[in-house]
């Protein structure tokens, strides 16, 4: 068994100094002291730093009203429980609904250059981040709101912010894209091939935050249609218990240029593949197995931030020769995939990659050629639904296959092997640093892949008979 460890450009895993959630905070409001002059300069012109804001999971659909007057953290308005009752995006239409304490309705405290930052609600699923450009009526507990799209650094200003939240089970709409998956949340796995709840699983310790999928399917086109040559068996699982790491630090200063910001996705992973038949050449296929998408709420301080994260499940075969396989391994590690912005460098990625073949399994492998299998998420992180990181977070087995040369080996024995390896590619698009600082690097960022791979087992092809 062999384990290695890649961290691509910074040499943390997850964004440093997490902070634990639900502590203490000097000022979660960022109020004024006394001499302190504007953008968070006192009277000396010394830098005052900014609120210190925790980070924690959210659970309301209560949305929260900045008002960007004090830039050492969010001013949100006091009292103004409101919801997104309607929301255009497109048009920046906004309504916001609101009772007050004692049942009835009132005037919403929402003025010009306010800005809104709302949780998932029927009428905004993703949530919202807008800054109001017009209030065109405000009667009966509703505000009826011209908005333009707002980002981070207006409502955080120059407090700072850095936490990890999981992503529950329980979050995960859930779209299987072929037959025979099957999705466990949080289930308790016992031991390889069965689950506390008696369903089929693959590993074993796995978290109560995680989510399953199995899967028993056949590469399409490869049985034969006289039926004589069966299909090549595809199964194993995945299990990934994903965390969503957010950092946001003003630096104190009311220029968001100021600002450092770091959003990701990380995730424990365990991964199994059974192939079993034969592969012909030049086979190129990538399977859909299923896809998943989860809105959580990040709440920094009192601003709700919506993390958008759609996964999809697939499994991509490649050959270039025919061979034969029956190879049913395990393997394990960690991912993260993310990107880190400071004034000095710009956008760069934040990824890390590392993993191990585990013990035990079966491989056979005979046929001249190679063969790939990967079985990965392909990832996309974004905040209030707008493109952010795409990446696709592939462990790999690859299977190859050389028979001896005739001179050399009367008998055409030859030899084969079989890898692990992993495979993490990431991009990131304009939008993400468009809410987070306002700052629009090129339309497009392609960042260096981590790639690495390690021999598991090799062996001899029998003598042709």
């Amino acid at each position: 068994m062999k384990r290695v460890f890649s961290r691509a450009w910074f040499p943390v895993i997850c964004v440093s100094g997490l902070l634990v959630a639900g502590m203490t905070v000097p000022s979660a409001f960022g109020t004024t002291t006394e001499g302190a002059g504007p953008d968070g300069l006192s009277a000396d012109d010394s830098r005052r730093p900014g609120s210190e804001l925790t980070v924690a999971p959210g659970g309301s659909e209560s949305a929260r009203i900045s008002r960007p007057s004090d830039r050492r953290g969010p001013n949100t308005v006091k009292d103004a429980d409101v919801t997104v009752s309607s929301y255009d995006a497109e048009a920046g239409q906004v309504v916001l609904s609101q009772k007050d304490r004692d049942g009835g309705t009132g005037n919403i405290d929402v003025r010009k250059g306010d800005v809104i930052a709302s949780p998932p609600t029927k009428a905004a699923p993703a949530g919202a981040l807008v800054k109001v450009t017009d209030v065109r009526s405000d009667d009966g507990g509703k505000a009826e709101l011209r908005t333009s799209r707002a980002n981070l650094a207006e409502v955080l200003g120059g407090a700072n912010a850095d936490g990890t939240v999981p992503v529950s089970p329980s979050a995960w709409k859930v779209d299987p894209q072929v037959k025979g998956l099957d999705v466990v949340r949080g289930a308790a796995k016992t031991s390889r091939g069965a689950s506390a709840s008696g369903k089929k699983s693959g590993s074993a310790g796995a978290k109560s935050s995680n989510l399953h999928f199995d899967f028993d399917t056949e590469l399409p086109g490869s049985a034969d249609d006289a039926g004589q040559q069966p299909g090549t068996a595809l199964g194993g699982f995945l299990d990934i218990s994903p965390e969503v790491d957010f950092s946001y630090d003003g630096h104190g200063s009311g220029d968001p240029a100021d600002a450092t910001a770091s959003i990701g996705i990380g995730a424990d992973y365990k991964a199994s593949w059974r192939v079993q038949g034969t592969v012909e050449p030049d086979f190129a296929k990538r399977i859909p197995l299923a896809e998943a998408t989860a809105h959580p709420v990040i709440m920094v301080g009192p601003v709700p931030v919506v993390v958008t994260v759609k996964l999809t499940l697939a499994l991509k075969v490649q050959a270039n020769g025919r061979i034969q396989v029956d190879v049913d391994q395990d393997a394990t590690g960690s991912v993260k995939v993310g990107t880190q912005y400071a004034k000095e460098s710009g956008w760069e990625p934040d990824t890390h990659a590392d993993g191990e073949t585990l013990p035990g399994g079966r491989a056979e492998v005979s046929g001249q050629g190679e063969l790939r299998t990967a079985l990965g998420p392909e990832a996309n992180v974004s905040l209030y639904d707008t493109v952010g990181v795409v990446a696709f977070i592939g462990p790999y087995l690859r299977a190859t296959g050389q028979l001896a040369d005739s001179g050399q080996d009367p008998q055409g024995r030859g030899a084969w092997k079989l890898y692990g390896g992993l495979t993490l590619e990431s991009s990131l698009y304009a939008q993400l640093p468009f809410v987070i600082i306002g700052n629009r690097p090129s339309k497009h960022i392609d960042f260096p892949p981590v790639n690495r791979e390690w021999l598991i087992t090799e062996g001899q092809i029998p003598a042709s008979s």
